[in-house]
C-alpha cells in the first residue's frame, strides 16, 4: 500500500502508526527516493515549500498533515473574466473530476497561467450522492 499522509484523523494513521498489523512494515519515503521524476514535477514540489507550506508537509517532506482543511487553496478571490479571452492568450485549458458517492463528486473546468501561477476556475460541479 502506498499514500500520503494527509492527515492523523484518517484511518490510514490508526492502521499504519497507531496500531499496525503484527505482521506489517513500514517504509518511508519521499518524492526524493523517486528516480524517475522529471524535473518539472521535482520544482513544482521545491516551489511548493514557500507557497504552500501545509501541502509541502505532505508532499515534500512526506510528514502528517496538521489538518485537512489546510489542504484547501486559502489566497483565492472572485472575480469576473471572460474565458474566451483566456483561450485567445493561449493559456491551458484543463478538466479533471474525482467522483465519490459518500464524498462529493467534483468537476472543474479552469485555464491555467503557468507564467504567473494563477488559476482561472470557469465552471465547476459539486454534489455528493451522485
Amino acid at each position: 500500500m502506498s499514500w500520503n499522509p494527509i492527515a492523523k484523523t484518517h484511518w490510514l494513521y490508526d492502521f499504519v502508526v497507531a496500531n499496525p498489523p503484527v505482521d506489517s512494515r513500514t517504509i518511508f519515503s519521499t518524492f526524493k527516493d523517486n528516480p524517475f521524476l522529471s524535473k518539472e514535477y521535482i520544482a513544482a514540489l521545491e516551489d511548493m515549500k514557500d507557497r504552500d507550506p501545509a501541502k509541502a508537509r505532505i508532499y515534500y517532506y512526506g510528514e502528517w498533515g496538521l489538518n485537512p482543511e489546510g489542504l484547501v487553496i486559502k489566497n483565492w478571490r472572485a472575480e469576473v473574466f471572460d474565458g474566451m479571452a483566456l483561450a485567445r492568450q493561449g493559456l491551458e485549458h484543463r478538466c479533471g473530476c474525482d467522483l465519490g458517492f459518500s464524498d462529493p463528486s467534483a468537476v472543474i473546468e479552469t485555464f491555467y497561467d503557468k507564467k504567473n501561477k494563477i488559476i482561472y476556475v470557469c465552471n465547476e460541479y459539486f454534489k455528493r450522492g451522485v
